[in-house]
């Protein structure tokens, strides 16, 4: 995955009893404190040959996070001096950075200028969100304290010199768990196993895909006090039409019960499969077509759906904030409700839509496939509406059989809102699954 990373950087010179010498980021009185005491204890270690000393700490109140490296200088200018580099992040993005397969890169001075232009943000480009880390096996040696016998090629060791601490964790497990059986198929593939496919599927016999539920006293219609008119199976098709004109109300929208809703809530990534709805925007809008956007995200797709608002006023709305009110009127409102994603483990939006009776249009892709049945037109079953290959033709494809059904046969597509509402997506059957799982791993005298 490609993605954007804010990082404000300084750098800190310590000598002379760890004096300050240097720094490029102005921070509290509590916070140097914190970093004083970080490169005191670094020095230590750093006077005692462990070059590259790495730690971190959280700031401001918990929202921001320095992240810091620390080494033993030899240059000329000042020998001896020990010097901390500090990254400054938002809290969220501390997870990308620790899951890089080498976040090294980011503490070498960019465009090979001076420490001194690190007052200001820095973007780095395509950082991997990849979730299989692997590091140089002495430092994860070295981190982990375990012994030599664990590294061997078969259990933790990648690409011959680089260790891996999941596929470790996978080969001396019981168990591996995933949020839903077609994910735990599709990370045995080479598309979806970051590397690791091939020892996954060594594994296989151990993989377990168990999806997950949502809470449904907090996402529950009937009971949603966020709602102009609550609902259950029987009165959902009466008020979700009040829930309806009230949505259009509030973002600004044409009102018209008549028109087809189509709501997306979603972070506005490349993997939500925000590329191909840019493409096929163009191709559903019509008059008796809607759509709603809820997310933040990549200001790639922020500005486009921003676009769109400007080009479709009326029938359009970009609502570029994450808002739990406007949620919950957006799934009590809307007719149906995008998710095409790249790749989805589990995803908890298709769940929460046919809690509220809102049509889900989906990619077959980890636990969408499971989750949502395609609806087949001859036996008047299934739950939404699927489309499998990652292209927008397909995508553009099923909304339009979605939207057919909508106008031209209301009887099948309310009885698909009334399964939706039916169907169980509570966290009952997966505990149950949980819990024999772990029985079964229980040691028996």
């Amino acid at each position: 995955m490609n993605s954007v990373i804010k990082v404000n950087q300084a750098l800190h010179g310590y000598a002379n009893g760890h004096q300050l010498i240097a720094s490029s980021v102005d921070l509290s009185a509590d916070d140097k404190r914190l970093m004083d005491e970080l490169s005191d204890l670094s020095g230590i270690c750093v006077e005692n040959h462990f070059v590259d000393y790495y730690t971190g700490y959280p700031v401001d109140g918990g929202r921001k996070y320095v992240l810091a490296k620390t080494w033993y200088a030899h240059e000329k200018l000042r020998p001896g001096c020990v010097w901390t580099h500090s990254l400054i992040l938002n809290i969220e993005d501390v997870g990308r950075i620790l899951c890089m397969k080498s976040f090294e890169k980011l503490f070498t001075r960019p465009n090979g200028k001076n420490y001194d232009v690190y007052g200001t943000e820095i973007e780095y480009q395509n950082m991997g969100e990849d979730a299989f880390t692997q590091y140089d096996r002495k430092k994860i040696q070295y981190w982990s304290g375990l012994p030599d016998y664990v590294f061997n090629k078969d259990c933790m060791i990648q690409n011959w010199l680089d260790a891996n601490m999941l596929k470790g964790g996978i080969a001396y497990s019981n168990k591996v768990t995933t949020v839903s059986n077609t994910y735990a198929w599709e990370i045995q593939t080479e598309e979806y196993g970051e590397g690791l496919a091939e020892h996954l599927r060594y594994h296989n016999n151990k993989i377990l895909g168990i999806v997950n539920g949502i809470d449904t006293d907090i996402w529950n219609p009937a009971t949603d006090k966020l709602l102009a008119a609550d609902y259950d199976e029987k009165s959902a098709i009466k008020n979700k039409k009040i829930n309806k004109k009230a949505l259009q109300e509030s973002l600004g929208l044409d009102v018209d019960e008549h028109k087809m809703v189509i709501g997306l809530i979603s972070r506005l990534t490349n993997q939500k499969g925000l590329d191909l709805v840019n493409d096929v925007i163009p191709g559903i809008m019509d008059e008796h077509t809607q759509v709603v956007v809820l997310g933040t995200g990549d200001s790639q797709y922020e500005n486009t759906f921003r676009y769109y608002e400007n080009k479709y006023k009326g029938n359009f709305c970009a609502y570029i904030a994450y808002n739990e009110n406007v949620a919950h009127n957006i799934y009590a409102g809307c007719d149906a409700l995008l998710v095409p994603s790249r790749f989805e483990p589990c995803g908890l939006t298709q769940l929460i839509a046919m809690r509220y009776g809102a049509v889900p249009i989906v990619r077959e892709t980890g636990g969408l496939k499971d989750t949502v049945q395609p609806y087949n037109m001859f036996e008047n079953t299934g739950n939404g509406f699927t489309f499998d290959r990652y292209e927008s033709g397909l995508l553009y494809d099923a909304i339009n059989r979605a939207k057919t059904l909508y106008f031209e046969n209301r009887k099948s597509w309310d009885d698909m809102v009334i399964r939706d509402m039916n169907k169980d997506v509570s966290w009952e059957k997966s505990a149950k699954q949980y819990k024999d799982m772990y029985v079964g791993l229980t040691p028996r005298d």
